[in-house]
């Protein structure tokens, strides 16, 4: 499956001199730049407390900076960007089509064009077959499932994902990684991904963002060089291998601060 084309890469992100502190907690970025490029695969990762829930609050324009500034191009509009929460938050009175749906009436899309794109978006992540299910029917990965749907119905320009995989299985998890990554080479979109885990880093991403302690700091930006289609089999080759050691080392020193 080939990338889009470089004309339709998704949404550019800057990240330049960030700062945020919050009041009892005090500074929690302090002074990060980082870059994104439209169309890339990032993963940020570092301990708890850092402000990796913070960054994509700031990038999906839910917070303000106390000091630098976000600077997002290529996502003009309420629609461009996506948002996939660490829990579904689906409404338990609406089937799966309706929550899907719902950016989009929210938006003042006609209720039957926005239900066709629930059902495609759904589709999309392998859902078609439980199009009618309310979200009690479903188990936690399908409930992921429609929350990833739902992010993706209005084709966002920029997806951000904060830890949407953490409480799964370790079977679920690998299959909604897999099944993202391959989503993400089919569509032109910038994804910014906040995981706690190595492994998820390295088998999702094309780099990776490591974040130092409280108050966080930049302690390593580097390119994560694995194939483009990536399957189960990789999570045991010594490429793979090497780069969660390159990592973790980092991650471990940015626990220190």
């Amino acid at each position: 499956m080939g990338r889009a084309s470089a004309s339709g890469r998704g949404a550019g992100l800057e990240f330049r001199g960030l700062r945020r502190s919050f009041p009892g907690t005090g500074t929690v970025i302090d002074g990060v730049s980082a870059g994104i490029a439209p169309g890339e695969f990032v993963a940020l990762l570092g301990p708890s407390g850092c402000g990796k829930s913070t960054f994509l609050r700031l990038a999906a324009g839910l917070d303000r900076a106390d000091g630098g500034e976000v600077v997002l191009s290529g996502a003009e509009g309420p629609l461009a960007r996506g948002f996939v929460f660490q829990d579904a938050h689906l409404l338990p009175w609406r089937d799966v089509v309706a929550n899907v749906a719902l950016p989009l009436e929210l938006a003042g899309l006609e209720k039957p064009v926005a239900r066709a794109r629930a059902v495609e978006a759904l589709e999309g992540v392998g859902l078609g077959e439980a199009l009618a299910k309310f979200p009690g029917e479903l188990s936690g990965g399908m409930r992921m499932r429609v929350s990833v749907a739902r992010a993706l119905v209005a084709k966002p320009r920029l997806l951000l994902l904060d830890e949407p995989f953490a409480a799964l299985d370790e079977n679920t998890r690998h299959r909604l990684q897999e099944e993202l990554r391959a989503l993400w080479r089919s569509l032109p979109m910038t994804v910014l991904f906040v995981t706690h885990s190595v492994s998820e880093a390295v088998f999702l991403a094309d780099r990776a963002l490591v974040l130092s302690a409280r108050p966080s700091r930049l302690a390593l930006d580097r390119a994560i060089h694995l194939p483009a289609e990536r399957s189960s089999g990789l999570r045991t080759d010594l490429a793979f291998v090497n780069e969660m050691k390159a990592i973790q080392a980092a991650f471990d020193r940015g626990e220190g601060g």
